[in-house]
């Protein structure tokens, strides 16, 4: 790695750094990388649930997998993710099939009814997450979802738009 070092003198020095095993053996979970997606994106809590429940409801997933997609018609944007995704008829199990992949059963008929990652599932297990999830939840959220999600996904699509950005003044103001 090379980088720039601005001493107190007008020259530059530049010197060449060697990382060895600074990130040899990390592995962050997948809730823990969501977090730390969202902190780089500037988002807050509340946006990146409704963010995250909202690209589920309309079923935008990496190669379309079906994992996440706690819907019964994948692409409205709706709260119908956090509906199921809460619902107390539902038991969550580890699955036998692979790591970090839950299965949802109807809790009567055992039949299995949604497959999540754990990304999905820290929406109903972290008490600030499930807080924001029952929000959404509500009989009565679906234009608060809608409103929401928008704000977020503009606000994600304009972060490196800066030309959009106030110029600076001189006394340090923005416009």
């Amino acid at each position: 790695m090379e980088f720039t070092i601005k001493s107190g003198s007008p020259e530059k020095q530049r010197s060449a750094c060697v990382v060895v095993g600074v990130f040899d053996n990390r592995k962050l979970s997948l809730s823990a990388e969501l977090i730390d997606r969202a902190s780089q994106l500037t988002l807050t809590a509340p946006e990146m649930t409704v963010l995250v429940g909202g690209m589920r409801a309309l079923g935008a997933n990496h190669r379309d997998t079906k994992v996440g997609i706690l819907v019964e018609n994948a692409g409205a944007l709706t709260n119908e993710w956090f509906v199921n995704l809460l619902d107390m008829s539902v038991e969550w199990k580890k699955s036998d099939e692979r790591d970090g992949l839950y299965v949802g059963s109807d809790r009567k008929s055992g039949a299995p009814k949604w497959t999540a990652s754990s990304v999905d599932l820290v929406f109903g297990s972290n008490s600030q997450l499930r807080a924001l999830a029952e929000v959404y939840a509500s009989d009565d959220a679906g234009r608060k979802f809608v409103d929401d999600f928008v704000a977020a996904w503009v606000k994600v699509m304009d972060l490196d738009r800066f030309e959009l950005k106030a110029p600076a003044l001189a006394g340090g103001r923005g416009r």
